[in-house]
């Protein structure tokens, strides 16, 4: 079996880290930004990716942006996991708070990923 981990490409979140208001600007779902998509599909084109089976993502937006298009290279669908997200990282709510942020559904997936 061969198992291939890729975290997601720049998401808006990031590129805002070093903002002093950065914790109250950050989106709980945020999309890649331009670099992210480029990122993602130049990782696409050049990845070692023969032998690869079978494509899971989490359902958080940039995940999913991320795999489209590997999906599309492979020609394979990307199978969303609902239980698949960043724990205890990525909160919406007051300060000190935490409500854990578990992307889109199903649904979203395929509007962002068609090969699903």
């Amino acid at each position: 079996m061969k198992l291939l981990l890729i975290r997601h490409a720049q998401s808006e979140n990031n590129v805002i880290e070093d903002r002093p208001d950065h914790a109250q600007a950050r989106q709980p779902d945020p999309p890649l930004t331009a670099r992210g998509h480029a990122s993602a599909r130049q990782f696409a084109q050049d990845a070692e990716l023969n032998g690869v089976t079978h494509l899971y993502t989490s359902l958080m937006l940039r995940a999913v942006q991320t795999a489209a298009p590997i999906a599309a290279r492979l020609t394979l669908p990307a199978h969303g996991i609902e239980r698949a997200y960043e724990y205890g990282g990525l909160t919406i709510g007051p300060a000190g708070g935490f409500t854990p942020v578990t992307g889109s559904d199903h649904a979203g997936l395929r509007a962002h990923c068609p090969r699903t």
